[in-house]
C-alpha cells in the first residue's frame, strides 16, 4: 500500500492544482474567518486557483447564507494525515478563526490507518486545536469523499483504500457524536463521482454548500463577550 500511495502521488503531480496565495475573501461587512486544514478537497485538484476550489466556494457559500463577508485561509498538503496535521498548523494564530474545517483522511486511507489509530490521533489533534483556538470556535470534520469512481482508485489496491476510507468515516461519525466541539459533515457525491473524471469547480461548490449549511446554522463566537456578531 505504501508503494501504491507513493505511485499515486506521482500520478497526481501532473494534475492541475492551485498555485496562488492560500487565502480567499468574499466581500461583505463583519467578515467571518474560517481556516481549512487537510488534504483531499482542501488541495484543489483539478482547478488552478483557490478561488475556484474549496476555499473560494466556501467563502461564497457562507456569505450567501449570512449576508456577511467571509475570509478563508487554507493549509493544504496532499500527503497530510491526521497524525501529521499538527506539523503544518500555526497554533498561535488559531484564536483569530470563527471556525476550523478539517479535510483529512485520504492519506490515512491510502496508508490503511486503523479506525482505532484514527480516533486516537484525531483526539490528540482536536485537543491541540481547542486549546489554541478561541472559546466557541467550532471545528468541522469533513467526511472522506467517495473515491471508488475516480480512475486512479479503480484498481484492487485503490478499492482497498476506498474501503478503508468508509471505515474511517464510520469511526469519525462515532467520534464526533461523542465529542463536544467537533461536527462531522459527510461530503455528498458529485458530478465527478458519477462520471469518473477528476474534480472541477462544480464539485467544490457542492461540498462547500454542504459545509456552509452547517457553519451558518451555528451562532458565531462573540469577539467581545456578550455583544459579538452572529453567523446570520
Amino acid at each position: 500500500m505504501r508503494g501504491w500511495a507513493a505511485n499515486l502521488e506521482r500520478k497526481v503531480a501532473g494534475i492541475p492544482s492551485p498555485r496562488d496565495a492560500p487565502q480567499v475573501h468574499s466581500a461583505g461587512l463583519d467578515s467571518a474567518r474560517i481556516l481549512i486544514v487537510g488534504g483531499g478537497a482542501a488541495v484543489g485538484w483539478g482547478v488552478l486557483s483557490h478561488t475556484l476550489g474549496l476555499p473560494g466556494s466556501l467563502a461564497r457559500a457562507v456569505s450567501a447564507r449570512t449576508g456577511r463577508g467571509t475570509d478563508v485561509d487554507v493549509i493544504a498538503r496532499s500527503r497530510m494525515t491526521v497524525r501529521s496535521a499538527h506539523r503544518h498548523i500555526d497554533f498561535d494564530t488559531l484564536h483569530r478563526y470563527d471556525a476550523i474545517g478539517l479535510t483529512l483522511g485520504i492519506g490515512d486511507a491510502g496508508r490503511l490507518t486503523s479506525p482505532r489509530a484514527w480516533r486516537h490521533d484525531l483526539a490528540r489533534l482536536l485537543e491541540r486545536l481547542r486549546h489554541s483556538s478561541a472559546g466557541g470556535t467550532e471545528i468541522y470534520l469533513a467526511g472522506i469523499a467517495a473515491l471508488a469512481s475516480l480512475p486512479m482508485f479503480q484498481t484492487p489496491l485503490g478499492a482497498l483504500a476506498g474501503s478503508q476510507a468508509r471505515a474511517l468515516n464510520d469511526a469519525s461519525i462515532l467520534f464526533c457524536a461523542a465529542t463536544d466541539g467537533i461536527t462531522f459533515v459527510p461530503l455528498p457525491s458529485t458530478v465527478a463521482s458519477a462520471s469518473g473524471r477528476f474534480r472541477s469547480a462544480s464539485d467544490y461548490d457542492v461540498w462547500a454548500d454542504t459545509l456552509a449549511a452547517r457553519m451558518a446554522a451555528r451562532p458565531r463566537r462573540s469577539r467581545t463577550p456578550g455583544i459579538g456578531p452572529c453567523w446570520h
